[in-house]
């Protein structure tokens, strides 16, 4: 058998209804199809049945998922005596298609392959392709805002979606390098993922799902990954990491999003816990940021460049506010390391509408002078202030900065408008060199 092995798969079409009827009694109101189940060797050496061109239908012929190849789990010795279950099932190189509707909501799909229209000025719909009868379309889970899609609604709880029963033998569920395809309707992006990952396992206490994809948008590479442990009734803990991850590739699949002006590439880890509303109670990060633009303002038209920056920090959910252990800001000659708290202001939405920041620091380097290039440095500087990200505005109620016997003392506000921001500031000082005050 080891030598036949060697020379490519092994049919056992001779077990073909067992297998299926194995599958479907997994099952709840679903069934799966497949063309003809092989064993065959995998590259560590192991052996493992695979079911090719595999389908999973509704109650009423709908298709949930399909993939070109499955992995499954099952004693093999129980094949023969009739006395088997499965455990373990993986779609291997599926499509897995995530739509965002023109009303902000969004839509989860697993197709076996992905036909994408002719470019044209209008929106470019992906619609995963199946070989089922007319009238018979992929399976759309009811649309949902992304945010409720993953926690709270759990549509990626692929247990659920194939209609597979709390008491099934079947545990352990997944998708393998699959095709991740990202659409907006309204404006016809599409976004292409590669090498996406996604396994769930079902534990007493609720299940797990670990997922991992690569972008690649404008020659660019960006990987994701997370970790979530989801308890019945639906609170998560999740650890993600990130690496040159750009949150505004991604403007149009976050609407309103503060995230969309954040243009430069991100790397670094975080961790959240969120309650069964999905309302987050506790969160952490660790960022670093490489060269880029930070956008701002109407319509994202003020931006600052920024050579590099990091931050470290803390969300609280009982005080809604953020504690900021360490961040750097590195801008030209320009450099800012800081320290202190963010309070989040929301409207009756649950919205964040506004900052109140209380921020110290002891690094300071500002470029006054641009001609000679030389930074002013400061000890010591603190500031109190609130920020409105839309229209965007600052209110200073007290920023501080001083150096040696230098002093001064500054309050006042900044607004955002059409050719150049309104700037008012009024205060006190002392010490204060001529230099400086140019």
């Amino acid at each position: 058998m080891l030598w036949r092995l060697s020379e490519g798969p092994v049919s056992l079409e001779f077990l073909h209804d067992r297998i299926e009827s194995t599958i479907n009694a997994e099952l709840s109101d679903a069934r799966a199809k497949f063309s003809k189940p092989v064993i065959m060797r995998e590259k560590g050496g192991g052996i493992r049945l695979r079911l090719v061109d595999i389908k999973v239908l509704g109650a009423e012929g709908q298709l949930l998922a399909a993939a070109p190849m499955a992995s499954v789990s099952m004693n093999p010795l129980g094949l023969l005596s009739g006395r088997t279950a499965i455990t373990r099932m993986i779609l291997i190189r599926p499509a897995m298609t995530l739509s965002h509707g023109p009303d902000g909501q969004f839509s989860f799909g697993i197709a076996d392959s992905v036909k994408f229209p002719a470019a044209t000025g209008k929106s470019s719909r992906v619609s995963p392709a199946t070989s089922e009868p007319a009238g018979k379309t992929t399976h759309r889970q009811n649309k949902k805002a992304l945010w409720s899609a993953l926690f709270t609604e759990g549509q990626f709880n692929l247990l659920e979606k194939l209609n597979i029963s709390p008491q099934s033998s079947l545990t352990h569920i997944g998708v393998e390098d699959a095709n991740l395809i990202i659409t907006d309707e309204a404006s016809g992006r599409v976004i292409r993922a590669g090498q996406t990952n996604l396994t769930l396992n079902r534990t007493k206490a609720g299940y797990t799902v670990s997922a991992s994809t690569r972008f690649k948008i404008n020659d660019e590479y960006s990987t994701i990954s997370f970790v979530a442990a989801f308890k019945h009734g639906g609170s998560a803990n999740v650890v993600a990491r990130f690496k040159d991850l750009t949150p505004a590739q991604f403007t149009h699949f976050l609407a309103n999003s503060l995230m969309g002006g954040v243009n430069l590439p991100l790397s670094g880890s975080a961790a959240f816990s969120l309650d069964n509303a999905g309302v987050l109670l506790r969160a952490s990060a660790d960022i670093e940021a490489g060269a880029g633009l930070l956008e701002y303002g109407r319509g994202k038209a003020e931006s600052v460049l920024i050579d590099e920056a990091s931050l470290s920090m803390f969300f609280d959910g009982e005080t809604d506010s953020i504690a900021i252990e360490q961040g750097v800001f590195v801008s030209g000659y320009n450099r800012i390391q800081y320290s202190g708290n963010i309070g989040l202001v929301r409207d009756g939405q649950r919205n964040i509408t506004a900052f109140d920041l209380a921020l110290s620091s002891s690094n300071i380097a500002l470029a006054l002078d641009n001609a000679t290039k030389k930074p002013v440095a400061f000890s010591w500087a603190s500031l109190k202030a609130k920020v409105v990200p839309n229209p965007f505005s600052v209110e200073i109620t007290k920023a501080v900065i001083g150096a040696r016997h230098l002093q001064l003392n500054l309050s006042g506000y900044v607004l955002d408008a059409p050719l150049s921001p309104e700037i008012y500031l009024e205060g006190s000082g002392r010490s204060i060199p001529a230099d400086v005050i140019k």
